[in-house]
């Protein structure tokens, strides 16, 4: 961190808060393309640490994302859903955050060894997950309150701009392309179906945006989110899917026992059902369900055929620790077939054609299986 930087946040909070302190030497504590975490020791101040967020892109919308984000959560009733908003300093793109302290992430207990933990974790982060989203209902009415009382842009629809980094193409031009399979009759009529839960609708929430396993910190007080940069207003059935078609947007993608996936999506439906009474309705529910994991997986698989390494299976493959995550060929044939295990007979011509492709990857490249996280494991 620049002595700039860091000179500017302290005296964002020193403005906040109408008090002396004074911050002392910071520390990285993780970093990517959008955005840089430190910790820095406080004196003065009722913690001896806050977090200071500073965001890499030339842009404006991922550090207003976050700022809207929590200063909209702050105001939601009960336990906290992520850090407090000390101060922002907008000139540096910054935000001064409270310290949650050091705690495992999702990521972190899955990758583990113990299973009931990881099980019980999953299944309370999808419960904190829909709590958030039952507490949002009138989600574009607080978020444009928020926006305009903050000074704020409008929002830039998030969602859709991380959807769109799959790139421009259909479908069935990279799937043609790559496997030679005919798209079937209705399947334009199934991905239109799919892709209207991108539009506005009676089950639109505020959500973090991407709620992958290593964007929380699992504290003795509950689950605490993380990174609000694709914060926005969308269908919670897209952050439903996140348990049964698992991580979409997330490096830290293993299979999960099927029925663990329908107990944390049970989870996240019992909180909903609370503000949306509706969704107790099975086939209301599992229709909704079943369009967000056809979009997360034709998303997905999109982005695979476009950027992926389909030269061998291990094309892709990475290792994270001690843990090898399979190559893009894998994950293709995992979301395919988690897809699959849903579907019934809803989007049938999509489901037909998921089916066909799933069937192209095996001949081409054999029995392909995903491995389980390594705290899941029997």
């Amino acid at each position: 961190m620049s002595e700039e930087l860091l000179a500017a946040a302290e005296a964002a909070l020193k403005k906040a808060r109408g008090t002396a302190l004074e911050f002392g030497a910071p520390t990285k504590l993780s970093g990517s393309g959008r955005s840089v975490v430190y910790r820095v020791p406080v004196t003065g101040a009722a913690a001896p640490t806050v977090i200071v967020k500073t965001y890499e892109d030339t842009g404006t919308s991922s550090w207003e994302n976050e700022a809207v984000a929590l200063t909209l959560t702050a105001g939601l009733p009960g336990e906290p859903v992520g850090p407090e908003l000390l101060a922002t300093e907008p000139a540096h793109r910054a935000l001064i955050l409270s310290d949650l302290g050091d705690h495992p992430a999702l990521s972190d207990v899955l990758l583990g060894s113990d299973r009931a933990g990881a099980e019980k974790a999953f299944v309370d982060w999808a419960e904190a997950l829909g709590r958030f989203a039952a507490m949002t209902r009138d989600a574009r009415s607080l978020e444009e309150r928020t926006r305009r009382a903050g000074g704020y842009g409008p929002s830039n629809k998030p969602i859709e701009d991380y959807l769109s980094h799959a790139g421009k193409e259909s479908l069935s031009i990279l799937v043609g392309r790559r496997f030679e399979v005919t798209p079937p009759a209705g399947l334009d009529d199934d991905l239109a179906a799919v892709e209207s839960l991108l539009e506005p609708s009676a089950y639109d929430i505020f959500s973090p945006g991407d709620p992958c396993p290593d964007n929380n910190q699992l504290t003795p007080e509950g689950v605490r989110f993380l990174d609000f940069e694709f914060s926005g207003c969308y269908s919670l059935f897209l952050d439903a899917a996140y348990t049964t078609a698992p991580f979409p947007t997330c490096w830290c993608v293993l299979d999960l026992p099927h029925d663990l996936s329908l107990r944390a999506a049970g989870a996240y439906r019992k909180q909903v059902v609370r503000t949306f009474p509706a969704l107790a309705e099975d086939d209301r529910w599992n229709a909704g369900l079943v369009r967000a994991c056809a979009l997360w997986t034709v998303t997905r698989l999109r982005g695979l055929l476009q950027y992926g390494r389909f030269s061998d299976l291990d094309g892709g493959a990475f290792d994270r620790g001690e843990v090898r995550f399979p190559g893009h060929i894998v994950e293709c044939h995992f979301r395919i077939n988690r897809f699959l295990e849903l579907a019934g007979p809803a989007v049938p011509a999509l489901t037909d054609y998921l089916r066909q492709i799933r069937d192209r990857l095996v001949s081409e490249y054999g029995e392909l299986t995903m491995p389980q996280y390594p705290a899941l494991v029997e």
